[in-house]
């Protein structure tokens, strides 16, 4: 391909933005392992390199992407946890350059990260803007979980990364009032998606995703590449937490978060310790992770509200979603 050859023919850049914990980093996984597969079909999925964190093979490209388009790169919390934020300018001048390469060369591109929906609305226009410069049309997708569902996993996720939850406790020793900022609530996301995709972006319930005889990741395969989900390898990441361990972690993580400071500063704490895997296999017996009766009554509000924001944004019905609990631990 020759960039801006008027006669060549537009090509399809599929952007997968996640949400986040929407199997979004088995899906990477899986077309990573089946790149060639993908490729036979004139799909390109890439892998990204940052030889200054010693990293090969990215193939989780919000990590990139995020660092690229972001207003303040050295900020961005992947940056600092790679020590990277020193030398973020020749460390993103790399990823520009693979990114223009990939662009350049490939018939057809996926480009896949669970947090690039997370990208302000500018950065996404100019990351879109970049790639339509190549001639390509843009296609875009999202899997959105249940409010409640989405809360839950996005709590565990944020606790097995090294954030503290007030809300968490081990013995249902809740707090007085809970503000709602660490949920990192989806309608506000969506709403941003649909100003800045418009018509080329679509929604699917994650639940109706799972229902895929080959799970969210077939359904992501089928549905959004136009592929036979049955002759792909999978490949399962990102296991989540028990309930135990990720309360455990959580505990952990008041004494020791992964990151020290205000939002400004977000200084990677070297002191942080993640539970250990071989523990957590133990404590299966637990359950995955869920609020307490006692926890989800500092959320309902929140749920409610988002459940009603979601179904009129995306036109999945949210409104049968299952609300399960844990129990106390003591």
């Amino acid at each position: 391909y020759i960039k801006n050859n008027s006669i060549r023919m537009t090509r399809v850049c599929y952007l997968h933005v996640g949400l986040p914990k929407t199997a979004s980093s088995s899906f990477q996984a899986t077309c990573g392992i089946n790149a060639d597969l993908l490729q036979d079909t004139k799909i390109n999925y890439p892998y990204f390199s940052c030889a200054a964190a010693n990293k090969s093979k990215i193939y989780n490209h919000s990590l990139p992407i995020r660092s690229l388009f972001t207003e303040n790169p050295g900020n961005y919390r992947m940056n600092k946890r790679w020590g990277v934020s020193n030398n973020i300018e020749e460390v993103n001048s790399s990823y520009d350059d693979q990114l223009s390469d990939f662009l350049e060369s490939s018939d057809n591109l996926i480009i896949s990260g669970e947090s690039i929906s997370l990208l302000s609305k500018e950065s996404l226009l100019k990351l879109i803007n970049k790639i339509k410069s190549y001639n390509y049309e843009v296609k875009a997708i999202a899997l959105v979980r249940s409010p409640y569902a989405m809360i839950c996993s996005a709590i565990q996720q944020s606790i097995k990364t090294g954030e503290y939850f007030e809300l968490i406790s081990l013995n249902d020793c809740i707090p007085t009032s809970f503000s709602g900022k660490q949920l990192h609530l989806k309608s506000k996301t969506v709403e941003k998606l649909i100003s800045v995709f418009g018509k080329s972006i679509c929604f699917h319930s994650f639940d109706h995703a799972c229902t895929h005889s080959h799970g969210p990741v077939g359904f992501l395969l089928e549905e959004f590449l136009n592929q036979d989900p049955s002759i792909f390898k999978y490949q399962k990441n990102n296991e989540s937490l028990s309930n135990l361990s990720a309360r455990m972690q959580n505990e952990f993580n008041a004494v020791n978060p992964a990151f020290a400071g205000n939002k400004y500063e977000n200084k990677y704490n070297t002191k942080f310790r993640r539970f250990p895997l071989k523990v957590d296999e133990k404590l299966g017996f637990s359950g995955k992770f869920l609020l307490t009766e006692a926890e989800y009554g500092l959320v309902e509000e929140f749920v409610k509200i988002e459940t009603e924001n979601l179904n009129e944004l995306t036109a999945i019905d949210f409104s049968g979603q299952s609300i399960k609990f844990s129990k106390p631990i003591f």
